[in-house]
């Protein structure tokens, strides 16, 4: 390449025009000192001032996820470049802008932003830089407009958790085969691209948190389905809360479409109160406990049990309350099915016959087992708290002891001292009392046998270490006469009479 003659190379540098600078023969330079100074020799081999922008056009759709537009600068060394601006335009206006606060000369990257929702369409890229001039005056220049495909709008997305066969009221059990989940993407713009299922919060001891999906085969009209195996053992153990998580479904421009569900669990057996509740009214013992009469009088006792499950509910079928052969009278335990219904409280009822305790008095106890249904077992006992108390045998009654009073005379017949029993009735002699007159002599008093007309207070103990006394329903009965009579009241203890 010839150079600038010297004669030439000052007439350029004076400034007398573009063609002063060109080379004599090419019309072309080689080099930024065949310019004037503050013009460089550009791409075109031509000299020139201000710098020159130029988009790269984008090898990939432009979107909120992948923004960024590579713009190359041309310019003389170390130039106090300004802002450099990236549009996106359509013919209904501009649906992206990225400003870059400084550019250099060379390659620069703007990410654009802002970008209008719903686009799916080509559009114009065209990059703007601010520059000062020799005087400092902020002068810009345009790039060439560079065609781009621009997409803002996120996939749909369709969701789907197939039941597996084993739910039991849409929850499993935390052994099995994968759960599986499926979303189906479109996307008309830069297509789908990918999906990932995130565990939202991850139970403690999950095998993994975030899974991404396998693609079931290529996407078709914009159309993919991406499937998730998600193993059980995600579900912390012993627990039956429900697993949220979040599906992220991108397309490749970057949209993302979330998506969420829950995956229901059930490791975790009914929860059981610590007793039973008695519902059915008994009697009220000495020892403050609520009593029942046995096999004399064997009544229904109603147990009422609050199960508790949250995952696949309690299988009522199952339950089952079982009394010890020991505290029966019976040779094996004794089971007692719940009631086919539960209670408007939703508590399992067990009726219990008081039957099987005959000849004694003291605990029936029991317990409880309870499953939910997919076979988790609960139970309740046994303990020696979880009891009814059954009296079945009668209280120990004992003598105490015997009072006779004498009789006093009938002073309506009088016997006139003598010592037979002429003019008194049979049984009776005549005895002093403020005169002679028939009846009993005062030196019977201490006697042991009871004429008709003494009366004899006889005073028992009874005993009863189970439901107590009760008072009001003993009588004594004289064998000689099969006379029965009703006590007088109890005394201060309540077990004499």
């Amino acid at each position: 390449m010839p150079s600038l003659k010297p004669a030439a190379f000052a007439a350029c540098a004076l400034g007398l025009g573009l063609a002063a600078c060109k080379p004599s023969k090419a019309g072309l330079c080689a080099a930024r000192d065949e310019c004037n100074p503050g013009a460089f020799c550009a791409a075109q081999r031509i000299c020139l001032v201000k710098p020159v922008v130029t988009i790269q056009p984008p090898a990939a759709w432009v979107g909120p996820a992948q923004p960024a537009v590579i713009v190359k600068i041309e310019a003389s060394s170390n130039p106090a470049l300004g802002s450099l601006t990236v549009r996106a335009q359509t013919g209904t206006g501009t649906v992206a802008t990225g400003t870059l606060q400084t550019a250099i000369v060379g390659q620069n990257t703007v990410n654009l932003a802002n970008f209008a929702a719903g686009i799916q369409q080509q559009a114009t890229l065209v990059a703007t830089l601010v520059f000062p001039d020799s005087a400092g005056t902020p002068q810009q220049v345009q790039s060439p407009g560079v065609a781009a495909k621009v997409d803002s709008a996120p996939p749909q997305v369709q969701l789907t958790v197939p039941t597996p066969a084993d739910a039991v009221n849409g929850y499993v059990a935390r052994t099995g085969t994968d759960l599986v989940v499926k979303v189906q993407l479109t996307d008309q713009g830069s297509g789908p691209a990918s999906a990932t299922l995130q565990l939202n919060p991850c139970p403690a001891g999950a095998p993994a948190c975030i899974f991404t999906g396998a693609a079931e085969g290529p996407a078709v009209q914009g159309v993919a389905t991406y499937a998730f195996a998600v193993p059980r053992a995600v579900q912390a153990v012993g627990s039956e809360a429900p697993i949220p998580f979040v599906v992220r479904s991108r397309d490749a421009a970057g949209n993302e479409t979330q998506s969420t569900g829950q995956f229901q669990i059930d490791d975790r057996p009914p929860q059981l109160p610590s007793a039973a509740l008695v519902v059915t009214a008994g009697i009220a013992g000495e020892d403050g406990n609520t009593w029942f009469p046995g096999a004399g009088r064997p009544m229904i006792v109603d147990l009422a049990l609050l199960a508790v499950d949250n995952g696949s509910g309690i299988d009522v079928a199952s339950a089952v309350l079982t009394h010890p052969a020991a505290d029966t009278n019976t040779p094996q335990n004794v089971l007692v099915p719940a009631d086919a219904a539960l209670g408007s409280d939703g508590s399992l009822h067990f009726k219990v016959s008081t039957s099987v305790v005959a000849g004694r008095e003291g605990k029936l106890r029991y317990s409880i087992s309870v499953k939910d249904k997919l076979g988790h077992q609960s139970t309740l006992g046994p303990a020696d708290a979880l009891a009814i108390f059954v009296d079945d045998a009668p209280p120990t009654v004992q003598l105490a002891k015997i009072q006779y009073a004498t009789s006093t005379p009938d002073f309506a017949t009088v016997c006139g001292g003598r010592s037979d029993l002429n003019g008194c009735a049979a049984g009776q002699t005549c005895a002093t009392g403020r005169g002679f007159h028939c009846g009993r002599g005062i030196s019977q008093a201490s006697a042991t046998r009871v004429l008709r007309d003494d009366s004899v207070t006889v005073t028992f103990t009874a005993v009863d270490c189970g439901s107590g006394v009760a008072t009001g329903g003993a009588t004594w009965t004289a064998e000689s006469a099969s006379k029965t009579s009703a006590p007088a009241a109890a005394a201060a203890d309540g077990k004499t009479a």
